[in-house]
């Protein structure tokens, strides 16, 4: 699948033009690889944030710059490779570039944000799995990782338990 997107909007200096491609390789349903690149110029609309819980905000505006964005993610469903495999893989890296704004990626004071994860669950048994996420966050004014490991356990369809550590 491709797909291409042009979003164009402008009044009173206010103006933003953000143009996109997407691709997604499919192998198999649980199976899959997606690409994401996108260019935006111009301020857009502007964002409030808050690091107060709501107490006050902050404007964030990235000025008239041009800047780049990309996503990539895939998974993969290991069973979808091997009947004797059985597991889901999957991971996503994406960056987007000083400036860049978008609905909603606006960062604060435009800075440049990276991020990428992993995730591994893999079943053991009839009704139990280990789960492992690691994900990372870097921008100039705020950087953030976070490392968790669970087990689950199913009891029924509809009722299951699970332990766990998460480092924040």
């Amino acid at each position: 699948r491709v797909g291409g997107t042009y979003y164009t909007q402008g009044d009173g200096g206010m103006d933003q033009d953000l143009g996109g491609l997407d691709a997604t390789l499919r192998y198999a349903p649980g199976t899959w690889l997606s690409a994401e690149v996108a260019r935006s110029k111009g301020v857009g609309l502007e964002a409030l944030t808050s690091n107060t819980g709501g107490f006050d905000f902050n404007q964030n505006l990235t000025g008239l710059k041009t800047a780049d964005a990309y996503k990539l993610d895939a998974a993969i469903d290991l069973s979808d490779l091997s009947g004797k495999w059985r597991g889901r893989l999957s991971g996503y890296v994406q960056d987007r570039g000083d400036g860049f704004a978008g609905p909603g990626l606006i960062t604060p004071n435009g800075e440049q944000l990276r991020q990428a994860g992993v995730a591994v669950v893999l079943p053991f048994g009839d009704r139990a799995e280990l789960v492992i996420k690691i994900d990372d966050r870097s921008a100039d004014s705020l950087s953030a990782e976070s490392q968790e490991v669970a087990v689950r356990y199913k009891l029924n369809p509809e009722w299951g338990v699970s332990a766990g550590a998460r480092r924040d």
